[in-house]
């Protein structure tokens, strides 16, 4: 098994199998990324949107074998005459058959079958089967493009699938990386107060200037706005990430996976179950789903051009019908009428060729053409797309895997000279402004190794889902092209 099909089923399962998943979270449990995508797989209007594309293919597929199948059906009627001509008829030759109202005493109106065709109730039970022996090729063609059809629509919802969980993952880990970003806004605020008060004592023993203290004070006031927009921004993303999984919007959240954890993880199957490929993935431009759909319509519309020349050949159907025919007198029970039915089988060998339609065959083989010469062409802008999104996908986690080594460095040594600088500040080494700055420092590099990290994993996911997700998908919301 490829690690694209492995990759396929392990996203089934995190999706349409919540036994698996376990119970659905509630306010007091965490919410991992697998549950997250569960939920907003079970109220998913794309998904919905796809599985009725299936559906609506799997028909067309029936219908197009059903063609190929015998065809049977059965009738059934009454017939009531209100004015009879063989009443008439039967007076005429009951009165000796020269219409003067002569009566020779033995003519047809007293014959059974005159009685019989002179009753005003008519009733018919039929049976009726039909086969259809040759059709030009246009049967085993419409039955080729519904298959391709059906292929099209259950890599659309596949590709459905895979959209979802990158979209979910994306707006879950925005939410993970706003609440990282109000901690951190929160710890510079804690750590501007406690630089105020040691501000403060320096002042009162008369080692710190009143300028200083100033200073100081300032850089707190500063923080405080910092930590109300930040919270605003975690509520805010919060709060966008519970209507896209359709909670309550007073839900309380606990996200329990991690940036770190799909960052991290690359070939473990527990790395594939969190949505993260094994590094033997296929990435060839065949794999991906945009591609192999643009191929399938190819197929249909091959298929239906087919089906349209067909239509000039000849076509050889078989049909039989077996009828009952009763003409019951006036009086008579319905079952003793059956008693006295007449039956009728036929069965015709049928050929049947157009042979002038006014131009409408060759209008459709026309119009079969070009619909065919668009496919092809929208299958190469498929792998043409599709070879960019690779090599963007690619470039993309390249370039955040690199940032984000850059900012473990950095955060490293930014949590390093603060430390310093606190000490320094209390010996009286350092100013005030010095240990304000080193504080900034420490909350930049702080939050852009969040950020990365963020980056990272929507990058890896991006990479792992590639081959399903729709074309111009392969760089994740919020990471510029």
């Amino acid at each position: 098994m490829t690690a694209s099909s492995l990759l396929t089923r392990v996203l089934l399962v995190l999706v349409f199998a919540p036994g698996v998943l376990g119970a659905q979270s509630t306010a007091s449990q965490p919410l991992s990324l697998a549950d997250a995508i569960r939920l907003a797989a079970q109220d998913s209007d794309a998904l919905r949107l796809a599985r009725a594309a299936t559906d609506r293919a799997i028909g067309q597929q029936l219908q197009a074998r059903a063609r190929r199948m015998p065809q049977l059906s059965g009738t059934a009627s009454y017939q009531r005459a209100i004015q009879l001509q063989f009443e008439e008829i039967t007076k005429r030759l009951g009165s000796g058959g020269d219409g003067n109202g002569g009566d020779d005493g033995g003519g047809f109106a007293d014959s059974p079958l005159a009685r019989v065709f002179a009753s005003p109730n008519t009733m018919v039970l039929g049976l009726n089967a039909s086969q259809t022996l040759y059709s030009g090729g246009a049967i085993g063609a419409a039955i080729d493009a519904a298959q391709s059809g059906l292929r099209a629509a259950e890599i659309g919802e596949r590709s459905a699938r895979a959209q979802l969980v990158l979209e979910v993952a994306q707006s879950y880990f925005d939410a993970q990386v706003a609440d990282q970003l109000a901690v951190i806004a929160e710890s510079s605020f804690v750590q501007a107060e406690r630089a105020l008060q040691q501000t403060q004592l320096g002042r009162d023993v008369g080692n710190v200037s009143e300028f200083d203290l100033i200073r100081a004070r300032v850089q707190r006031d500063n923080a405080r706005p910092g930590v109300i927009r930040a919270r605003t921004q975690r509520d805010i993303a919060l709060l966008r990430l519970r209507q896209r999984l359709k909670l309550p919007l007073d839900r309380p959240l606990a996200l329990s996976t991690t940036a770190d954890d799909i960052a991290a993880s690359a070939t473990t199957a527990d790395a594939v179950a969190r949505g993260v490929v094994m590094s033997d993935r296929d990435t060839s431009l065949t794999a991906r789903a945009p591609v192999q759909q643009a191929s399938e319509a190819v197929r249909v519309q091959e298929r239906l051009l087919q089906v349209a020349r067909g239509q000039r050949r000849p076509s050889v159907a078989l049909q039989s019908s077996y009828q009952r025919f009763a003409y019951p007198p006036e009086g008579t029970l319905l079952e003793d009428a059956w008693r006295l039915y007449f039956p009728n089988w036929t069965v015709t060998l049928g050929v049947s060729m157009p042979l002038f339609t006014g131009g409408r065959i060759k209008g459709e083989v026309a119009e079969a053409q070009a619909t065919l010469s668009e496919a092809r062409a929208r299958y190469e802008q498929a792998r043409d797309a599709a070879e960019v999104d690779r090599s963007v996908a690619i470039a993309r986690l390249a370039e955040a895997e690199a940032a984000l080594a850059a900012s473990i460095g950095t955060d490293t040594q930014a949590a390093r000279a603060y430390a310093i600088a606190e000490v320094r500040f209390a010996e009286g080494l350092a100013t005030q402004l010095e240990l304000a700055q080193t504080r900034v420092d420490l909350e930049t590099a702080r939050a852009y190794r969040v950020q990365a990290t963020r980056d990272v994993a929507l990058a890896r996911l991006t990479l792992a889902l590639l081959n399903d997700l729709p074309l111009a998908a392969g760089v994740p919301a919020g990471i510029t092209r």
